[in-house]
C-alpha cells in the first residue's frame, strides 16, 4: 500500500477518474511508493512573470524515481492532422490541453525545484 499525500482526496475533487486513480495508487502499489495528489506549483517564466500549474499525481519511488500523471476522465482522442486533443465525457466532446505536455511541463518544473533544494 502506497503512502498517499494527502492521505485522502481533497473534498473538492470532483473527477471520478482522479478518485479511481487515487484509490488504485493507494491500494495496488507497494509500500515503497509515495503518491502526491494535486501538486500545485508556481515559478517565474523567462520574463519573471508568474507561471503556475498543477500535477494531478506525482508518484515517487526510491529506486525507480518519479512519475507525473495527468488524469483525464472519459475517453480522449488525438487528431494528428490538427494536433488537437479532445475529451469525450458525459458533457459531450470538448477540446482539452495536451495531457502529455501538461505532465511533461510539471515534471520539468518539479525536477528543477528538487535540483535547487538538493
Amino acid at each position: 500500500m502506497a503512502r498517499m499525500i494527502p492521505d485522502h482526496p481533497s473534498p473538492g475533487t470532483q473527477s471520478r477518474a482522479e478518485l479511481r486513480v487515487f484509490d488504485y495508487l493507494r491500494d495496488e502499489t507497494g509500500s515503497q511508493f509515495t503518491a502526491f495528489h494535486h501538486v500545485a506549483w508556481l515559478v517565474p517564466d523567462a520574463r519573471g512573470a508568474p507561471r503556475h500549474g498543477e500535477a494531478d499525481f506525482v508518484v515517487a519511488h526510491p529506486e525507480f524515481g518519479a512519475l507525473v500523471l495527468e488524469v483525464k476522465g472519459g475517453g480522449i482522442s488525438y487528431d494528428a492532422d490538427t494536433g488537437t486533443w479532445t475529451s469525450h465525457g458525459s458533457d459531450g466532446p470538448h477540446r482539452i490541453k495536451d495531457p502529455v505536455e501538461q505532465a511533461r511541463g510539471s515534471a520539468f518544473v518539479l525536477a528543477e525545484a528538487v535540483r535547487r533544494v538538493s
